[in-house]
């Protein structure tokens, strides 16, 4: 699995180069199962038949859709041969 990079706003920098993403993840029970999701990612959500299945299950789940993240991201070149790109991190506060 790729590094994620740490130009997110969820990124924390570690060891240096290494990256530690924080999520919220919310684990609510069902019946005879465990439901996971990440509030942050719409699409992270899983479950298992225990909370400790169901968080590892979520940590797959979050870390395949950052792997897709990371390849779309590379298939998205400026479509304009030398065109400047610029990344930046934008805060939104909610009203």
């Amino acid at each position: 699995m790729a590094v994620a990079s740490c130009n997110r706003p969820t990124a924390v920098p570690q060891n240096g180069t290494d990256c530690r993403l924080i999520h919220t993840g919310l684990d609510q029970r069902s019946g005879d199962w465990w439901a996971a999701w990440v509030e942050e990612l719409p699409g992270a959500n899983t479950q298992g038949t225990t909370i400790e299945e169901a968080r590892e299950n979520l940590r797959e789940a979050i870390a395949l859709m950052l792997e897709d993240e990371a390849e779309d991201e590379a298939d998205s070149a400026p479509a304009v041969v030398g065109a400047e790109v610029l990344r930046e991190v934008v805060t939104v506060t909610p009203a």
